[in-house]
């Protein structure tokens, strides 16, 4: 799976009916169909998958379900990324692909999405946790890993990663003698590898787990290079991760289920929720712009949010984090 499939797609992509049958797409469509599938690309690298034909139609289905409720996408928007991801697997099937099956197919057999609101009413779906769900579950996090557990909640919670970056963190991410609060060094994901403030009373729990013996006390500590680990693995998994989260909610008795748009249950407290917690709050509370909260986050486009400082680079974003976090 690379990005390069994308934009080699894009190149190649031609009109299939009408009197213009076989030229090249048009530039607008060029870019939807690019802004569409990469996106889908970045889903994919967040969740685990490492091949394109590793996902399943269910896993679409979960895609486009994300994007219509946790994203806000309009239904028209979602529909279009089902046909841009259509049209992407067609082409990906002319080549090395020819005997796999159309894992979007399905859903372009639905010709609209619902609205947001009306899922959200008819499915009992709500987004977001407070302040005070968020302070339960650090509360109620499991006791057999618990001092593991709070710490990756916080990393969500406080600091806005991915679970996916979260389970990639490794021992050396942290750098607790530089500046005067330390520095996570966020492993790439999506973009480029960023740098980025603990926030105040985070550093001696940081320490505390990775010089304190509370790590060392897993099995597989010594052969492992990564800052979390399960019993079982010298890694912990995003979905691992996720777990974990869930857990917290549900010992809190703060988590609920819902309905998707195709059926499936979901649970309304996740450690992406608790992304969206922290974006959310450091920019209505903290007054953080949304250019700078875009480069804290990792966004592979700046396009997505507003531009209220102007220009900045990541020395001045760090700087103005740091005075965040005091």
């Amino acid at each position: 799976m690379r990005e390069q499939d994308i934009d080699q797609f894009v190149r190649q992509a031609r009109v299939k009916k009408g009197p213009r049958k076989g030229e090249r797409l048009a530039e607008n469509s060029r870019q939807l169909y690019q802004r569409h599938v990469r996106t889908y690309f970045e889903w994919l690298q967040e969740n685990g998958f490492e091949d394109w034909y590793d996902v399943k139609p269910r896993d679409i289905g979960s895609y486009l379900t994300y994007r219509l409720e946790e994203n806000g996408s309009s239904s028209a928007d979602v529909t279009n990324h089902a046909q841009a991801l259509k049209r992407f697997y067609e082409w990906l099937g002319q080549d090395y692909a020819r005997d796999k099956v159309n894992p979007a197919a399905r859903h372009l057999e639905v010709t609209s999405y619902g609205s947001t609101e009306t899922l959200r009413k008819k499915k009992g779906y709500e987004k977001g946790i407070s302040d005070e769900e968020y302070q339960q579950l650090l509360d109620n996090v499991g006791s057999r890993h618990r001092e593991r557990d709070k710490l990756i909640i916080r990393f969500l919670g406080e600091m806005g990663l991915r679970r996916a970056e979260v389970s990639k963190l490794k021992v050396d991410s942290v750098r607790l003698d530089e500046g005067r609060k330390g520095r996570l060094y966020v492993p790439d994901v999506k973009s480029s590898e960023r740098h980025i403030p603990l926030p105040v009373g985070m550093k001696k729990d940081v320490r505390r787990w990775k010089d304190g013996g509370q790590r060392e006390a897993y099995q597989y500590a010594s052969q492992s290079d990564r800052l979390f680990l399960s019993e079982r693995s010298e890694s912990l998994s995003g979905e691992g991760i996720n777990k974990v989260v869930k857990k917290a909610a549900e010992n809190a008795g703060i988590q609920e289920s819902y309905q998707d748009a195709n059926g499936h249950e979901r649970k309304t407290v996740t450690a992406h929720q608790l992304r969206h917690y922290f974006g959310q709050k450091m920019f209505d509370e903290d007054e953080m712009s949304l250019k700078a909260l875009s480069e804290y986050m990792g966004h592979s486009s700046v396009d997505i949010t507003a531009d209220r400082y102007g220009d900045m680079n990541k020395d001045q974003v760090f700087d103005m984090l740091d005075k965040q976090f005091q």
